[in-house]
Parts: structure tokens; C-alpha cells; sequence
């Protein structure tokens, strides 16, 4: 399995880059989507463990460059839990491509590979021990504005400490920094946050991300959507009306008498819009002009007059 094709991205790639393509593609393949697909899901996160962790990354990239070279450090085999953890996990699969051809998944035909265990001082290791412990899921809601704003979220995790091999449960509560900009079932990954094996094996916390809107305003990616409708006299005679913006001001639309507004016809406010990072969207406002169903013969004549 080659995490980089997983992620779609180059070897030469960014912490940034990784982080963004396994948003896009969790967010794709996160199996509660029509798109889902449990299968890809997770190698999507085996793949991000292993590449969004520098140093983790750096075992991966040695190993792909020399996977049969057998010089493992001397540390390894020290009889320290910490330093087996670290790269216990990536022999295991260097066995199973020496043996196999390929890493551990399972023969075509739903067979499963023939476990390989491993010894020291004759003993068996326990591999489990060495496996990154699964994330805690989180969720949290918020509103737009905070959406717009960025917010430090709380939030109450629980999780368990492996002590004496005996998994002892506590809470926490934990601040998620949720930045401005940020969109529905987006993820935010807290590294470190979670289930806790030793210094080395610590989980994650994973919070997927959702937005509800009580405000007067639609969102379109970084753009802020605001729909009036007009009265047929107030698209040809002018109008005033105050939109109450998200960032907590309000804004007052005046059109003058004689600028006509058509049906379908739209007035943009630049960078009124979300913003994230060094972007910024725009605040769009769509005009519907009602019309009236029936006019009387009084109106019709008054208005063959004016026309």
C-alpha cells in the first residue's frame, strides 16, 4: 500500500498539503456519504497517520527507499517499550512484502495472510502494543457566525490510560481551536488527545464538524447569499431595507427612485463574504420582483399613460 497514491500527493509534499487532501478526501469517502466507502476510508486514515506525523513519515520514507536493507537500530531490541513502538509496526510490514509481496491486507477471495509473529529472546511479541490506539469521533455544532468568526470550542472527551496493562478511563475537557471560514463536515484532527498507550502511542481525537443556520443568509462555499423580494413599486419607484450581517452589523440598501430593478438582477458586496485564511468571499444580494396577479382598468389606463 503506498500512502502517498492514497492521499494523491507527491513524496516532496507539505504537512499542509497532506492535512488538506486528507480532509478533501475523508470528507469524500467518509462513509456516512452516498460516496462513502468504509474500505478506502480507512486506509485514508492509515495513510494519514503514518504521513501526517514527520517522524513517522521519515521511518516510511527510509523503509520505501531501502525496504530489504535489515538495519534496524541496534534500540530496537534494548528491551525499551518506547523505542520497539516506533518502528514495530512498519517491520511488520516490511515482513509481510519480504514474504509476500505486499503489506498486510487480505489474499483475493476474502482469505486472510497467514499471521507472521515475532520473537525476542525467544518470546513472542505482543504486536497489538505497538498499534496506534483508534481515535475518539467527536462532534460539534455550531451556528454560522461562529463559523464566520472562529470560536475555541469545549468539549468533554473520554478516553483511556494504559497503566500496568490495565485501561484505566478519564475525562477532559479540551479546547478545539475551530478557524474562521470553516465548513459543514469538516474535520479537525487534535493530535495526541486521545486513547493513551505510552509517549509514543498516543491517539487522536477526530471532530467532525457541523454548522446550522439561523441567520438570514444562505452560504455558498466563501460567499454569503441574501434574497429580497421586491413589490413591482418598489423595483421601479426605490426601496430601503437593512441587512443584518453576520459579523453583528447591519447594513442599510438604499435604491433611488427611477433605477429600476429587474427580475433576477443581483448587487455584489466584495469581501462581505466568509473569510479563511487569506481568502475572502463575497456578499451577493438577488432581487425577485413580484408582480401583481391582476391590475384594475384604472391602473391599466394610468399606466398605458405613463408607459
Amino acid at each position: 500500500m503506498d500512502y502517498y497514491n492514497i492521499l494523491g500527493v507527491d513524496k516532496t509534499a507539505s504537512q499542509d498539503q497532506i492535512k488538506k487532501a486528507y480532509r478533501k478526501l475523508s470528507l469524500q469517502f467518509h462513509p456516512d456519504k452516498k460516496t462513502g466507502n468504509a474500505e478506502k476510508f480507512k486506509q485514508i486514515n492509515e495513510a494519514y497517520q503514518i504521513l501526517g506525523d514527520e517522524d513517522k513519515k521519515k521511518i516510511y520514507d527510509q523503509q520505501k527507499e531501502q525496504p530489504m536493507s535489515g538495519q534496524f537500530p541496534s534500540q530496537f531490541f534494548n528491551g525499551n517499550p518506547d523505542n520497539m513502538n516506533h518502528m514495530a509496526h512498519h517491520m511488520q510490514d516490511n515482513l509481510f512484502k519480504m514474504f509476500f509481496g505486499h503489506t498486510q491486507q487480505p489474499f483475493h477471495g476474502g482469505m486472510d495472510i497467514p499471521n507472521v509473529q515475532m520473537f525476542r529472546n525467544g518470546i513472542p511479541v505482543d504486536m497489538s502494543k505497538f498499534h496506534k490506539p483508534p481515535p475518539i469521533i467527536k462532534t460539534i455544532n455550531i451556528d454560522l457566525k461562529s463559523a464566520y468568526t472562529g470560536i475555541n470550542m469545549p468539549i468533554e472527551i473520554e478516553r483511556w490510560v494504559l497503566i500496568n496493562n490495565t485501561k484505566q478511563f478519564e475525562k477532559e475537557k479540551i479546547y478545539v481551536p475551530i478557524p474562521p471560514g470553516i465548513d459543514e463536515n469538516e474535520i479537525i484532527i487534535m493530535k495526541g488527545k486521545g486513547n493513551y498507550k505510552n509517549e509514543t502511542l498516543k491517539g487522536d481525537v477526530k471532530i467532525f464538524i457541523k454548522i446550522k443556520n439561523n441567520s438570514e443568509l444562505e452560504r455558498e462555499g466563501l460567499n454569503l447569499i441574501y434574497k429580497k423580494n421586491l413589490t413591482l413599486r418598489e423595483s421601479l419607484l426605490g426601496f430601503s431595507f437593512t441587512i443584518n450581517h453576520i459579523s453583528g452589523k447591519s447594513f442599510n440598501l438604499v435604491n433611488d427612485p427611477g433605477k429600476v430593478i429587474t427580475p433576477g438582477f443581483k448587487k455584489v458586496a466584495k469581501g462581505m463574504g466568509m473569510k479563511r485564511e487569506n481568502m475572502s468571499g463575497d456578499m451577493i444580494i438577488y432581487f425577485n420582483v413580484i408582480f401583481p396577479k391582476n391590475l384594475s382598468k384604472d391602473q391599466v389606463e394610468k399606466l398605458k399613460n405613463i408607459l
